[in-house]
């Protein structure tokens, strides 16, 4: 056998047989090895940590361009190969459509980087032509995928016709809803497909504008617009009924408020009478304000979620045309903070505004002036909201009043046009149905 360069004939010069150990040795060495003949193991533990990084590179790019550099003990491959993968963290998380960049061999595109999250732990994999993302590390959290479609979860629950609705989730399968119509403060249990009350509701007189946020399972605390007070509620699980507990506390002025547990006794609320932030607590028996409020100029109808157990996010539709979005956080319970810029959602309606977090980092976002629900991701590393999923559920039919997410995966929804209650569990997938390639 002769190999230009390497071999002559079918045997070796001196010059060649001694390439064959100076090969082994750079192999060994380029793994941070000592040569040793002590071990015969060491040309198979430098092809194992060849195996495992091998495919790994150095991300010098900036944002939506990936430039990738072998590590300083691989080496560079010498062309672009269908089935070839690339693993690297990027630099820079992408905002919309990217390229890619692999040592030197020419620049790529990276399919359906425009609809979706490029961050974290990255592997890429050649087609013939471009890059496919085969994982993202940001993909495994939150909303893990590019596109959003709704699926009804279960059967419509028909209920009496409602009034600026407010609704908490109590636990995995107990809710509490509040309106200033039929103004009954009523328990609901979902069994996976439909909705039941639960014991008797509890009428609460001359109540407008109203907020609600489940502390516990059996604990609720109620915003009355009207009355301008915050009142606890407790359900007894044995009779069926519900009462105040504690007494109330009065906030003058308070006419919009939007209420967001943060705890089983810490609570938020927005108002849009006000214009503030306001965190409380609750100690069994008295509600008293926790820290200072945040002056928020000019709401309308504002609303708050909780993302954890300091963070919270509040929509505001009466921020110029687009409105906004935007997070804040409650520092050791004394005062507020913003931790990511306000950012436009699209123009919505003052008057119908409804948010829900998701998880820690996702938010679901209802707009009554396009019917449209909006999917987002606070990013506060970067500080900012960003709009990282474009496909949301059709729910141009539904006369949408509210929504809170039942879970991570699923959001409630109370149709003020056809008076049900109805959970729609949404589905994701990294292949758009329209266009399984779009850029």
């Amino acid at each position: 056998m002769e190999i230009p360069n390497k071999t002559t004939g079918n045997s070796l010069t001196a010059t060649e047989f001694n390439q064959l150990p100076d090969e082994l040795e750079n192999l060994i060495t380029e793994e941070s090895l000592t040569p040793s003949n002590a071990d015969s193991t060491q040309v198979s533990q430098a092809l194992a940590n060849k195996a495992g990084t091998g495919n790994f590179y150095t991300d010098s790019g900036s944002v939506n361009t990936y430039v990738l550099s072998a590590s300083a003990t691989n080496k560079s491959p010498s062309e672009y190969r269908t089935g070839m993968q690339v693993r690297f963290i990027p630099a820079n998380d992408n905002t919309g459509h990217s390229t890619v960049n692999v040592a030197a061999l020419g620049v790529k595109d990276i399919v359906n980087s425009a609809q979706g999250i490029i961050s974290g732990a990255v592997t890429l994999e050649y087609n013939g032509t471009e890059f496919d993302v085969v994982a993202s590390g940001l993909r495994q959290k939150g909303m893990p995928s590019t596109y959003i479609r709704a699926v009804q979860k279960g059967s419509a629950f028909s209920i009496a016709a409602l009034n600026d609705a407010a609704i908490a989730v109590m636990d995995i399968e107990t809710i509490a809803i509040i309106d200033d119509s039929v103004k009954n403060l009523q328990r609901y249990v979902y069994d996976g497909i439909t909705f039941a009350t639960e014991g008797s509701s509890l009428n609460i007189s001359g109540i407008l504008n109203p907020g609600i946020a489940g502390l516990t399972a059996t604990r609720v605390v109620i915003a009355d617009g009207n009355a301008q007070t915050l009142q606890v509620y407790v359900y007894s699980t044995g009779g069926g009924t519900w009462s105040t507990l504690g007494s109330s506390l009065s906030v003058p002025g308070m006419t919009q408020p939007s209420v967001a547990a943060l705890s089983d006794t810490d609570f938020v609320v927005v108002d849009g009478g006000n214009d503030d932030l306001q965190a409380y607590t609750f100690d069994g028996a008295t509600i008293s304000t926790l820290g200072s409020s945040q002056s928020i100029t000019s709401m309308v109808n504002p609303s708050v979620s909780a993302l954890n157990g300091t963070d919270v996010v509040v929509a505001d539709g009466d921020k110029g045309a687009s409105g906004y979005v935007r997070p804040w956080r409650l520092v050791n319970s004394s005062s507020w903070t913003a931790i990511a810029a306000s950012t436009g959602t699209g123009a919505f309606s003052p008057a119908d505004t409804s948010i829900s977090a998701l998880n820690s980092t996702d938010i679901a976002l209802f707009d009554s002036a396009d019917s449209v629900i909006r999917f987002l991701r606070t990013d506060f590393a970067a500080g900012s909201i960003d709009f990282k999923v474009v496909a949301s559920p059709d729910v141009s039919a539904l006369g949408i009043s509210f929504l809170v997410a039942f879970s991570s995966k699923e959001l409630l929804i109370y149709d003020n046009s056809a008076n049900e209650l109805l959970v729609f569990e949404y589905v994701t997938s990294d292949v758009d149905p329209i266009n399984p390639k779009l850029i």
